[in-house]
């Protein structure tokens, strides 16, 4: 069976990690299928980081993305017609184009699906709910393009059913997990010293909600004057989003607690994980964070918002507050940083939980199994 794999759309974002180690599985299984990878200029970097070279792997760089280029789109229209595969898997869609052969999407976009009015809440009135409505239903049109879809949680099934109007069992669900690596070294102790590193990563994206970290880090400053907090984000050095962010610390005078050390590799994050006390996720929407199951491996207890993806996710494994109170999340932190039974708890319970998730083979078997349910759903049909 030959699949293409289509990973264009993917330029930043959890999703290029995903992605990775989906190709990665790929290249080392040995199932039958005969894999073809499209991918993206940055999908190829982070293989780089691995050794892997995609050029030799029966793989094409797309240097600019389908979403931003009606010529790259008449390239990949043709690309995937002249390999004449029996499937064509979009890792994170839209894909942007219709393709000639059968098409499973998949679909991480929360806003799309799922958000809620919390998250709704974030946008500028009126200008941005209304560029929210418009691009909704722009993506919603792309999205539908596809004859099975997957997603990495129940809640973003659930809002395709309502929203797109899809008939449920058309929709797979895999859940998210850590990559293999952070599988084997995850560190098995940590102690709280009088410095604190508090792990943000995440790129910066509006349902993120990093604009929080400056007023939580100067309410930890009232609530725990002895101790130094810092807040270790992972935004592009020098865009836009870090120059708000930094603006936004130089005016509460906590510049010296926010620290930007820009994006960070696959390969890399286990060793930030390890050099961090407590994992921090303010985020107001999510689908199925990776950055969940990655800090529980890590033994990083995770401070997030009191939000039903979160608990869905987390359950007990995570210590909650009320979104967009930088008051209580300062709060819950001190706790956690003053109660060493507590904290050694959380992270027992981190562990346990994250089992519960798949590994990486388990995923891209999964994904495997949508593939061929989705062509033996189409032969039926016939």
């Amino acid at each position: 069976m030959k699949v293409i794999l289509n990973a264009t759309p993917l330029v930043m974002g959890g999703s290029l990690q995903a992605c990775v180690a989906f190709i990665r599985e790929a290249l080392a299984a040995d199932d039958g299928i005969d894999w073809w990878f499209l991918v993206s200029a940055e999908v190829d970097r982070e293989l780089n980081r691995f050794d892997v070279d995609i050029s030799t792997n029966q793989g094409h760089v797309f240097k600019v993305s389908p979403a931003r280029s009606k010529f790259a789109r008449k390239k990949l229209v043709n690309y995937v017609s002249s390999l004449d595969a029996d499937a064509v898997f979009t890792f994170f869609g839209p894909a942007y184009v219709n393709f000639s052969a059968p098409h499973l999407m998949g679909v991480a976009d929360g806003w799309i699906t799922h958000s809620s009015r919390v998250a709704l809440g974030m946008l500028d009135m009126p200008v941005g709910l209304l560029k929210f409505a418009l691009l909704f239903f722009y993506k919603r049109y792309w999205y539908r393009r596809a004859d099975s879809w997957v997603v990495e949680a129940g809640c973003a099934r659930d809002g395709m059913v309502k929203r797109f109007f899809i008939e449920p069992e058309r929709i797979s669900v895999v859940s998210n997990s850590c990559a293999d690596s952070y599988r084997t070294n995850s560190k098995l102790t940590r102690s709280i010293e009088n410095r604190v590193r508090l792990l943000t990563l995440s790129a910066f994206y509006k349902h993120k909600n990093l604009e929080i970290i400056p007023s939580v880090a100067i309410e930890l400053k009232k609530l725990l004057p002895n101790k130094k907090f810092e807040f270790i984000i992972t935004i592009e050095k020098g865009s836009r989003g870090e120059k708000k962010l930094l603006s936004l610390a130089a005016k509460l005078g906590v510049t010296d607690q926010v620290i930007n050390i820009g994006p960070v590799s696959l390969k890399d994050g286990p060793a930030l994980y390890a050099d961090s006390d407590i994992t921090f996720m303010p985020s107001v929407l999510e689908t199925f964070s990776a950055v969940y199951p990655e800090a529980m491996m890590s033994g990083c207890p995770i401070v997030t918002t009191d939000l039903d993806f979160a608990k869905d996710i987390c359950g007990n494994a995570a210590c909650y507050y009320s979104p967009l109170d930088a008051k209580a999340a300062a709060q819950v932190i001190a706790e956690l940083v003053n109660d060493t039974y507590a904290y050694k708890n959380l992270v027992a319970k981190g562990r346990e939980r994250v089992v519960m998730f798949p590994d990486q083979t388990g995923k891209y078997t999964a994904y495997t199994d949508a593939i061929v349910s989705m062509l033996t759903n189409r032969v039926e049909v016939q």
